[in-house]
């Protein structure tokens, strides 16, 4: 697609979009270096500490960098100019994990630095990811959104696939093996987005003008305004503002099973290169649920893939958490698991991006991912306090219980039943 041809008019394949392309590239060369380190991580400060609160209560720390400062990131993501902050979050990952894996290499000691790495990571991305939801709006026309959409968590459920087994081999070789390929990884994403020869907008030449005379008061006034314009949207239509509540409701415990999980495994002594197939078997799942996104598009209603969704997340939680520590019978467990999710998240984003104007898409976006993750922080550091308190056997099976009760809850409720968009 060249520069001058709006994404909008011309509808060219997916496959044949280089931009789009370049930008799914190095974004799952940067998942799969994501995917090692989220493995690797968590049981490196599990070693060095020797506590899965403290392991769980970095990646909260990571997550509530994410939902506090979500919303002014979308802002930015919508004025500043989408490829600069997109390579610049990219690189200044990737310097922080090649400061950590230089840091554990030469065995100084290291809990500080992975802390401190860990939420300038979270910061950046948290800038990064707005800014990429506005480039895919870009980049891509209306009727691709969906489609867009399904390749995007495709790409990003490959990455779990293939990134889970490989932090898991990494770790053996060495804890800074494992954290350089989460640097890697950011360095090949900056690179491919530099090369997109398109623009990634957004065009807001207007708004910068009339900024420029804004008092401080003014500008601050305009920056909250705009935040909240995502949420507002968000808000304003009836059934997704339901399916976000829902989300919110039910993220809470099924992070708190899959965190839960690969700190259980550990404690109770699981090799590291089998923990690492619990993320394979949770990709593998959601990539076999990419598939399904056109065919439940067109014959199961919104509130129906909600319901659905729920009890397979609630009954492979329940399989994992009686299972548990038993790896070969967990693994089955958290494929089902996550085998829908791909297709109610392509169904229900697709809808809420091509409900707005490009320019509203970083806000829109940060504000899909804070009402949906508004509980998420609270997820690893409950898991991990639970474990420490009692078991890991408890904690999955306290998990799997509020998803169970969340999924009949959700399939009782009217307004959940009643949505058809």
């Amino acid at each position: 697609m060249g520069a001058e041809e709006s994404p909008e008019t011309v509808t060219v394949p997916l496959s044949g979009n280089r931009g789009f392309r370049l930008l799914m590239g190095g974004q799952l060369a940067s998942s799969l270096g994501t995917s090692a380190a989220a493995i690797a991580l968590p049981l490196v400060l599990l070693d060095l500490t020797g506590s899965t609160a403290a392991a769980g209560s970095v990646s909260a720390m990571a997550m509530l960098i994410t939902l506090l400062l979500g919303l002014v990131a979308g802002v930015f993501a919508d004025r500043w100019p989408r490829r600069g902050t997109l390579v610049v979050a990219a690189l200044v990952a990737a310097v922080v994990w090649a400061v950590s894996a230089f840091v554990l290499h030469i065995g100084a000691s290291s809990f500080g630095i992975l802390v401190a790495a860990a939420g300038v990571s979270a910061l950046a991305m948290t800038f990064f990811q707005p800014a990429q939801n506005g480039a895919v709006r870009h980049l891509v026309p209306r009727a691709q959104l969906s489609q867009a959409i399904a390749i995007d968590q495709a790409r990003e459920t490959t990455a779990s696939l293939l990134g889970a087994p490989i932090g898991g081999a990494l770790l053996v070789l060495g804890p800074a093996v494992a954290i350089a390929a989460d640097s890697a990884g950011f360095l090949i994403a900056a690179a491919c987005i530099a090369v997109i020869g398109t623009s990634l907008g957004p065009n807001r030449a207007a708004g910068q003008a009339a900024e420029k005379g804004r008092a401080i008061t003014g500008y601050l006034r305009g920056l909250l305004r705009d935040a909240g314009a995502g949420l507002k949207h968000l808000w304003s239509t009836p059934a997704i503002r339901t399916c976000f509540l829902a989300a919110a409701v039910l993220n809470l415990p099924f992070i708190g099973i899959q965190v839960g999980l690969v700190l259980g495994l550990r404690a109770a002594g699981t090799p590291v290169y089998l923990i690492g197939l619990v993320e394979t078997f949770s990709g593998l799942g959601a990539i076999v649920g990419a598939t399904l996104v056109g065919p439940m598009n067109r014959r199961i209603s919104l509130g129906r893939q909600i319901a659905i969704t729920s009890w397979a997340i609630a009954t492979g939680g329940l399989l994992i958490a009686l299972t548990f520590p038993h790896i070969w019978f967990v693994l089955p467990a958290c494929f089902l698991n996550t085998l829908f999710v791909p297709a109610l998240n392509g169904t229900l984003m697709g809808h809420v991006f091509g409900s707005a104007p490009e320019d509203l898409a970083g806000r829109l976006g940060a504000a899909a991912q804070i009402a949906s993750g508004l509980l998420i922080p609270l997820a690893p550091l409950a898991a991990g306090i639970l474990i420490q308190a009692a078991s890991g056997q408890i904690a999955l099976v306290t998990f799997a219980g509020l998803l169970v009760a969340i999924a009949a809850a959700l399939s009782a409720t009217p307004s959940i039943r009643r949505l058809t968009t």
